[in-house]
């Protein structure tokens, strides 16, 4: 398919308002002068459209029109027609209901695709002013089929020539081998995700692609980012035997090379991933799915996003690998070809995970590039190479204009964590949920370690503590001997004693002690937390949700310390701070005591 982007129209404030006595007057005391842009598509003799015009209060006009009768014949129209002033917004919604070139009516899914079809039209909003020409502009995007001799089957984003496939097999029906399988050493069975553009010799080639993901029944994901490499990517592959992980091995390849076609050359830009998909896990996996994303341009998008207002061509994979039985179902699946699940799509405005521009292979530092060619609107650079903001780097983290290895308490989400610092290869894991109940007895196999539970949203750094079943019999302090920075939780694999007579308390001063047993609990001691409070900011947290859905707080703030105490030759006693009111608030400190023989003497406040 070949598709050219169209023009920018700019406002038309005062265009066709001689025209306005052939529009739709129904409802409405204001104007609204719709502008579609030229389509440039060559061979275009006509276009039709309809036009509709809302507003809250209902419908207020709806008309077919032509690009013949409104406009230049190509695509572009101009039209004036009414708007209701008295209810806003207005909706303005567009339909392409067909193309036609000198031969007649094209066939829409065959000649070209429709970027605005019945049921999924075009919308723009606007506030209708009355007496008043608004002007609204309509851009379109059309990728029309194209017959070139370098790819089987292309479309056409921005004037570039594009081809896509998914293949799991080659061309005598037997599956394809690529990958070695380091297991055994030999090529296994492969599955390759080609996408190719090229615009011709010399001119700017991006391509755009997302992670490309595959979904099982079972529920396991596995992802491969394209954006990584290039090369192999060695993910984790433990045994053998290996039943459960699809992916034995996994690889980017992504460059330019020169096409010859008669005595044209052009020069081309590829980007293609491949599966080494592990047969063992067939079965066990009950049915997978691949799905990816990828576009393309000729005029790099440093934000990897396409243009705003613009519903963009976009290649989409999505294709059954095996089947419910563990049988490989995935052939040779190209562009558009019914049923292939590899197709041409239109996308409002979306960004995109990388970019990869042709200019991003010459070994020379030019365009957007913060290192040679990589950053900006090329792919991440290595660590150490120079950057300007975080996308310019592979670890998404750019520090004193440097790119970085991310790492497990630099305070960002970066590398393959789940949260700040936590998750992923972090030590210290991320669990979130409403309440800090909630989030402890969601996780009874935690490792023992630093951890940040989420609770309602607010981050709380954790020592995690395990036992199995035990007996305090001596005064006890759990946990490290770091003060201030973690809560402490412990859990009790089992029953937990603590004898008459003893404390249970913490090491040093922490954010407070939750301890979690799983047996029977006997309390013949006491648990004290005196004299650990942990200077440090205080943070409310749900603690525990009752059978009534009412929520037990842990406030941030304990209650008010006491007025401080004064007295002239004499002896005062301090004042008791206030009780705790809230649910595990703390009391306020009482305070000082004042002694003054010859003067009047002031003690301090309780805090």
């Amino acid at each position: 398919m070949r598709h050219h982007r169209s023009t920018h129209v700019a406002a038309l404030a005062a265009l066709l308002t001689a025209g306005a006595c052939d529009a739709p007057t129904a409802g409405g005391d204001g104007r609204v002068v719709i502008a579609v842009a030229p389509l440039e598509l060559p061979g275009i003799v006509d276009a039709t459209y309809t036009l509709a015009v809302s507003s809250p209060a209902g419908p207020v006009w709806s008309k077919t029109v032509t690009s013949t009768q409104y406009g230049d014949g190509s695509g572009a129209i101009s039209y004036v027609g009414t708007c209701d002033a008295d209810a806003n917004p207005n909706a303005i919604t567009l339909v392409l209901e067909g193309l036609s070139d000198a031969s007649g009516p094209l066939a829409a899914g065959v000649d070209f695709a429709n970027p605005a079809p019945v049921g999924a039209p075009v919308e723009l909003r606007a506030d209708c002013v009355a007496d008043t020409d608004v002007a609204v502009s309509f851009e379109l995007t059309v990728a029309r089929a194209a017959r070139q001799g370098f790819f089987d089957v292309a479309v056409s984003f921005d004037d570039l020539f594009c081809s896509a496939k998914l293949d799991c097999e080659k061309s005598s029906g037997d599956p394809l081998e690529l990958l070695f399988n380091p297991h055994t050493g030999d090529r296994d069975v492969t599955a390759v995700l080609a996408f190719a553009c090229t615009g011709g010799l010399g001119s700017a080639t991006q391509l755009c692609l997302d992670p490309i993901t595959v979904s099982c029944a079972d529920g396991s994901t596995f992802e491969v980012d394209a954006s990584a490499g290039p090369g192999n990517l060695n993910p984790p592959f433990p045994g053998p035997p290996n039943t459960t992980d699809l992916l034995y091995q996994s690889a980017v390849y992504r460059g330019t090379e020169l096409l010859t076609s008669g005595d044209t050359s052009w020069g081309k830009t590829y980007w293609n991933v491949a599966l080494g998909l592990n047969a063992d896990a067939f079965v066990g996996l009950a049915g997978c799915q691949l799905t990816g994303a990828g576009t393309a341009n000729s005029s790099g998008w440093a934000d990897r996003t396409t243009p705003a207002g613009m519903r963009w061509p976009t290649v989409t994979w999505q294709v059954d690998l095996t089947d419910a039985s563990g049988a490989l179902v995935c052939t040779q699946h190209a562009l558009d070809a019914p049923g292939s699940g590899v197709a041409t799509v239109y996308t409002d405005e979306r960004t995109f995970a990388g970019c990869y521009d042709s200019q991003c292979d010459n070994g020379v530092l030019d365009g957007d590039e913060t290192g040679v060619d990589c950053g900006g609107s090329c792919l991440g650079c290595p660590p150490g190479a120079p950057c300007l903001v975080d996308p310019d780097c592979l670890s998404q983290l750019c520090v004193a204009e440097s790119c970085v290895v991310p790492s497990c308490d630099d305070g960002e989400k970066n590398g393959d964590e789940t949260g700040v610092d936590c998750g992923g290869s972090c030590p210290n894991q991320c669990l979130t949920a409403d309440t800090l109940y909630e989030v402890i007895t969601a996780a009874p196999t935690l490792l023992p370690g630093d951890h940040t539970f989420v609770v309602h949203g607010v981050p709380i750094d954790v020592e995690y503590l395990t036992f199995g079943t035990t007996t305090f019999a001596t005064n006890t302090g759990l946990g490290d001997g770091t003060p201030d920075d973690r809560m402490l939780v412990a859990r009790f694999d089992g029953d937990m004693t603590l004898s008459s007579g003893v404390n249970l308390t913490t090491a040093t001063r922490k954010k407070g002690m939750v301890l979690w047993v799983r047996g029977h609990l006997t309390l013949d001691g006491t648990l004290t937390m005196t004299d650990r409070g942990a200077r440090a900011s205080g943070q409310e947290v749900w603690l525990v949700r009752n059978p009534d859905e009412s929520v037990v707080v842990l406030p941030a703030n304990g209650a008010s310390g006491a007025a401080r105490a004064n007295g002239s030759y004499s002896n005062v006693n301090g004042a008791s701070g206030s009780d705790g009111t809230a649910a595990a608030a703390s009391g306020g400190g009482g305070a000082g005591a004042a002694h003054c023989n010859t003067c009047t003497a002031y003690s301090g406040a309780g805090a």
